[in-house]
């Protein structure tokens, strides 16, 4: 309405101040003298058109304000003069009342505005949460049992995510640069603060890990086989890129001679120096829960070879002393294995039975990648996509090596007590340790 006045200009008040109405096209109000307010309150009728006031105004403009009634009777209403004004004396409007609801429409809008814009930061917040927590969902699921625990003293893995990962190979090749690199480093040990892993070369390079390691400079990258974690398939994959026309023969790859694939041990010492302090040789091993990699070593050497097997007979003679035919023919059991094992210090045991971290030092090698053989599709997948592969370059199964295993995962419990499980522990303790995996029997 014409006289419902939001704001008062000093023009305004100035032209209030001399009685100099101004129409609804001058301020955007309505002026009506006290005989026209009279005359609108007495009742016009409807439709009536009335001619409320016209001046010659400052600007040289004659101007008329006329209304109909249903108009002026609203600006009748609001046009309420001030009450200390003497009657007949000249009509003003209200200006207090209109500052105060302008104020007070403001104030009002003021608090909406704020509650809108908070409300929506929430909003937009939670969708972010939301759509992170999915993506974290995506590519994540609950961490088994044997989840990371705190690591030995010189190297430790980095803090276990509260979720497992089950990832597939695929879709560790879809992943974007950077989740890419947070994936890989999820599976960098964490350095030691101390210093401790910087030892002397020559201490190095009579550790085993320097003897049974191998390189390809063309890849930029060490590996170090751990026997009973997919040794064998790491084997065939690098004969294979070294170009070895003979890689499938797994016999071959096993024989250090034979094999075509270059070891640490090999290099000259300043050689080997440089080479495992370059930022560019891209290190790493893979591990395997110690209760599950004792019973395959059990079901492959000593279940799954015949009698007759100079395998077999090689092992019970270093385990059992075995030396009669009577001696070759006995089976032993999985605790009998275990508690013959318990005997050996780490520097003695068979490779396929001896300690993760005795083989492949963890704390003298500063690995790049420790992945697990529980999560063998997803993890060698990264370090194929790490080592310039793309999804073409499959990780090659039991099947494809012609390699089968010993399904000793999902025999875990059929073989184990509560006795042999503390026992087990108690050999391969460092191992639970320093690759984070779980005391309890999963």
């Amino acid at each position: 309405p014409a006289a419902s006045v939001q704001s008062v200009a000093p023009e305004r008040r100035a032209a209030e101040q001399r009685d100099d109405p101004r129409t609804v096209h001058e301020y955007g109000g309505s002026y009506a003298s006290a005989p026209g307010r009279a005359e609108l309150a007495g009742g016009v009728p409807r439709g009536k058109a009335q001619v409320v006031h016209s001046s010659v105004s400052e600007r040289g403009m004659f101007v008329t304000a006329a209304h109909y009634r249903p108009y002026m009777v609203h600006a009748a209403r609001d046009a309420r003069p001030r009450p200390d004004f003497a009657e007949g004396g000249p009509p003003r409007y209200n200006h207090d009342d209109d500052k105060s609801a302008f104020k007070r429409r403001a104030s009002q809008r003021s608090i909406v505005m704020v509650v809108l814009v908070l409300a929506a930061g929430a909003f937009f917040a939670t969708v972010n949460y939301s759509s992170g927590e999915a993506l974290r969902e995506s590519i994540t699921s609950p961490e088994p049992k044997s989840v990371r625990a705190q690591a030995g003293a010189n190297a430790t893995l980095a803090e276990p995510q509260q979720q497992a990962r089950t990832l597939t190979a695929s879709s560790v090749h879809q992943m974007t640069e950077m989740r890419f690199k947070v994936f890989l480093e999820e599976r960098r040990p964490k350095r030691p603060a101390d210093g401790s892993e910087a030892r002397k070369l020559g201490s190095f390079a009579l550790k085993p890990v320097a003897k049974r390691s191998f390189y390809s400079k063309r890849l930029s990258t060490t590996y170090c086989p751990v026997p009973k974690v997919a040794s064998s398939n790491w084997k065939y994959l690098f004969r294979k890129f070294a170009g070895v026309s003979s890689y499938q023969n797994l016999a071959e790859a096993h024989d250090r001679k034979l094999s075509g694939l270059k070891y640490l041990w090999d290099m000259d010492p300043e050689e080997l120096e440089d080479w495992m302090k370059s930022k560019a040789n891209f290190k790493f091993v893979f591990v395997r829960n110690p209760y599950s990699r004792v019973l395959s070593c059990y079901l492959n050497k000593f279940v799954g070879k015949t009698a007759e097997s100079e395998e077999y007979r090689g092992y019970m003679a270093l385990l059992f002393q075995a030396k009669t035919e009577a001696d070759f023919k006995l089976r032993p059991s999985f605790e009998a294995f275990v508690k013959a094992v318990e005997q050996q210090v780490p520097s003695s045991m068979n490779e396929h039975w001896a300690l993760q971290s005795y083989l492949c030092s963890p704390d003298m090698v500063q690995y790049d990648f420790i992945g697990r053989y529980e999560e063998i599709e997803a993890d060698s997948a990264a370090v194929l996509r790490r080592l310039g592969f793309g999804p073409e370059e499959q990780f090659p199964s039991q099947k494809t090596i012609n390699f089968l295993g010993s399904g000793a995962d999902s025999r875990v419990k059929e073989y184990y007590t509560p006795e042999l499980v503390e026992t087990v522990y108690r050999i391969y303790q460092r191992d639970f340790e320093a690759f984070g995996y779980s005391r309890e029997l999963s």
